[in-house]
């Protein structure tokens, strides 16, 4: 059987015959002046829900949106509400899906919160205001020797391939390359390595099941 490294933050689970790779690292904030959101609030990732659900924040909006099914569960399991999601379960999708509702948004997200969503609302003049509730750093103390003896790579972000480009390039030759959305697919045909795919769902259970059991 390929070994497969899928390469991006932790998970919450572990993988059978699935190798991980942290490259990045999630450090939640303390926001002690962050009480409540009440009004339209948006999710990018399932880490903004769980963000707030550890500092206690109120949720009090009239209406959520997350980037995608996942997050959209995260809400639900944490808070009780249900929310809004895209199809296009990427920054895009969201973004639309902001722009139909024209609504007054605060939206939860990292450090490294996308450009492309921020772009599609100012030029559609939507208010909107980035609370950063959580940090993406480097893990310094990735261990990018398991990448030897791996056949395909799974990449979860853009900015985990920028990583593992800069820190462990030479190591990537004749892999099969695998991206999770359209942009870390831009980013690895960027620097330069041609994907074998991306998936539009993040769903990384059913991708590597796919990648596995049917090895692409």
């Amino acid at each position: 059987m390929h070994k497969l490294v899928y390469i991006g933050a932790p998970l919450d689970y572990e993988l059978e015959c699935v190798y991980s790779l942290d490259v990045l690292k999630i450090v939640y904030l303390l926001l002690p002046d962050l009480k409540e959101i009440r009004n339209d609030v948006v999710f990018t990732s399932k880490r903004g829900v769980i963000a707030l659900k550890m500092n206690g924040t109120s949720l009090k909006a009239r209406r959520v949106f997350t980037i995608g099914g996942i997050t959209s569960d995260y809400v639900k399991k944490l808070y009780g509400l249900d929310s809004i999601f895209p199809a296009e379960e990427n920054s895009i999708g969201l973004a639309r899906i902001l722009i139909d509702n024209r609504g007054d948004y605060t939206i939860t997200s990292s450090n490294l919160v996308s450009k492309k969503l921020v772009e599609e609302l100012e030029q559609n003049r939507i208010r909107y205001k980035v609370v950063n509730v959580y940090r993406i750093e480097e893990n310094k103390n990735a261990d990018y020797s398991i990448l030897e003896n791996a056949e395909n790579l799974l990449i979860g972000s853009s900015r985990s391939f920028e990583i593992l480009y800069l820190r462990a390039s030479e190591k990537l030759t004749n892999k099969r390359i695998f991206a999770i959305g359209k942009p870390t697919y831009d980013t690895i045909i960027h620097y330069g390595f041609v994907p074998e795919r991306y998936y539009e769902h993040p769903d990384i259970r059913l991708i590597v099941n796919e990648i596995v059991t049917q090895r692409i």
